[in-house]
């Protein structure tokens, strides 16, 4: 019974001892903000919590035969997975982006109407919007439903408006959705 409580308490050492780490590896890929710390301790809970439903579902469901080839291919796949991060080198590639949405964003946008800041981290920007009085996000709103019909995804959140291209986004699809974004703006009533 003491080697069963001996790798339960192994394992969880290891576990809480890798979350830091990887926190702490990944915080400025991602800008270094409080928010990053933060999701990356969620997610982790989260996986955490998923790999409890599956080892007990697993365990209730599949014989240890079907588990062995289950965890074989599920193993096959992280790895070909951090295979492909390392040889495409998607964060580094990410980071690269960020700077040029930023500076995007920041010439596109700087100096139009309604607009009352502009912040990017990373490889998301947001524009701050000027309130309309007694109509809260509706400005965002209006921004969001232009840039949609037009084929881009922003997010309105309050009186901001944030855009964040996928990690494989390339320069030359940045800047037709940063002036979508400034056409859009331009739009404002």
């Amino acid at each position: 019974m003491w080697l069963y409580a001996l790798t339960v308490f192994l394992s969880a050492f290891l576990l809480f001892q890798v979350q830091p780490l990887i926190g702490k590896f990944i915080l400025p890929w991602f800008g270094g903000s409080p928010a990053v710390w933060t999701t990356c301790m969620l997610f982790f809970q989260t996986i955490l919590l998923a790999g409890y439903a599956y080892a007990h579902g697993t365990n209730a469901r599949l014989s240890p035969r079907a588990q062995a080839i289950l965890h074989t291919v599920l193993l096959a796949a992280a790895v070909a997975t951090l295979d492909l991060m390392r040889d495409e080198d998607l964060f580094a590639r990410a980071g690269r982006m960020g700077q040029v949405l930023g500076d995007a964003v920041h010439g596109a946008i700087k100096g139009l109407p309604h607009v009352v800041g502009i912040r990017s981290l990373g490889l998301a920007a947001a524009v701050e919007l000027e309130s309309r009085p007694g109509l809260a996000g509706q400005r965002a709103y209006e921004v969001f439903l232009d840039c949609f019909k037009q084929g881009v995804l922003v997010r309105p959140a309050g009186e901001n408006v944030v855009l964040a291209p996928a990690y494989v986004v390339e320069p030359a699809q940045i800047d037709p959705m940063v002036s979508t974004l400034a056409q859009a703006l331009r739009k404002l009533a």
